[in-house]
């Protein structure tokens, strides 16, 4: 099984394009699909507060449709939730259950993309 490819978000071009630091030489094409992923955060032990590691989570999914040797430009390919329906998968994701939580614990940085954030290609929905 090939490795996905991996890069970092370059520059925010605008709320729906960014730029990536991988290009065709690192086998990128356009159209080629990539998860977007919160700059790491640390992650503390509630009891300690030392520590124990660092975490991001997927925020976001974009398709390469500008491809250089070095970079690529990316944009969101589901502009919408209605036009996610088709997609099983995105609609999996919307549809789970929240958890009930105090508000005031959510770290809302978990949700934000940052120059440095990591990419990596989606190889397989299945």
């Amino acid at each position: 099984m090939t490795e996905p490819i991996k890069g970092k978000v370059a520059q925010i071009l605008t709320k729906y394009e960014l730029a990536l630091n991988i290009g065709s030489e690192k086998g990128v094409v356009k159209g080629m699909m990539f998860s977007v992923y919160s700059y790491p955060v640390p992650l503390l032990d509630p009891d300690t507060n030392e520590e124990i590691g660092k975490i991001s989570v997927e925020t976001n999914r974009v398709e390469a449709y500008e491809v250089h040797k070095r970079y690529s430009l990316a944009r969101t390919s589901i502009p919408s939730a209605t036009v996610a329906l088709p997609y099983p998968t995105l609609f999996r994701q919307s549809s789970r259950k929240k958890l009930s939580v105090d508000p005031d614990t959510v770290k809302e940085s978990m949700a934000t993309i940052k120059v440095g954030s990591s990419v990596v290609q989606i190889v397989d929905e299945k």
